[in-house]
């Protein structure tokens, strides 16, 4: 995979390879994915006054704290939140169906299918990089410039998001113009 890294040039642009790196935080989480995201689990009502107020019901609530421990626990310790732009890659593996894992256990095959059906992929990855802000990967979520997020089905359900920073890009700064001599090429001279 490659990352695109603006130059002074916008018609220059110069292609950071990260696929010989490892990296940099991998957390691996066995077990199923998140079912629920935030954006599902949001309700709202009118108060006396009239005012729409919005709520988040409990399930959902106490997944997303779910998610925020095991992120927290698999930090390393000391990690201190990093300000630099982040390459992030979400890897989510759901469980079969019954019938799916008796055909694959038969055939003795164990490739993955794909998940189309709810929770989208989109709400799910908000809801991890949100978890991850509130973990203290980052300072916030805004810093992940480059983003891949796949939704399988699979033998083994599993779950796993992994962290690249990316190299600083120095803007160089224009050349210094020669001062013109005193009287000579000024619009008053």
């Amino acid at each position: 995979m490659t990352t695109e890294t603006y130059s002074p040039r916008p018609w220059k642009i110069q292609v950071v390879d990260m696929t010989d790196r490892s990296p940099d935080l991998a957390f691996r989480i066995p077990g199923i994915p998140p079912r629920r995201t935030l954006q599902s689990g949001r309700g709202a009502y009118r108060d006396e006054t009239g005012k729409v107020r919005f709520f988040t019901k409990a399930p959902v609530r106490a997944d997303a704290w779910q998610m925020l421990d095991k992120f927290r626990k698999l930090l390393p310790a000391g990690w201190e939140p990093r300000g630099d732009s982040a390459r992030v890659r979400i890897e989510l593996v759901y469980p079969l169906t019954r019938e799916e894992r008796r055909r694959m256990e038969a055939a003795g095959a164990n490739i993955l299918l794909p998940h189309t059906v709810k929770p989208d992929v989109d709400n799910l990855v908000k809801s991890i990089l949100d978890s991850m802000t509130r973990a203290g990967v980052w300072i916030d979520d805004a810093q992940v410039q480059d983003l891949q997020a796949r939704k399988w089905r699979g033998l083994l359900p599993r779950w796993a998001v992994f962290v690249w920073w990316l190299p600083p890009v120095a803007i160089p700064r224009p050349p210094r113009r020669k001062a013109e001599p005193e009287g000579q090429g000024t619009l008053f001279g």
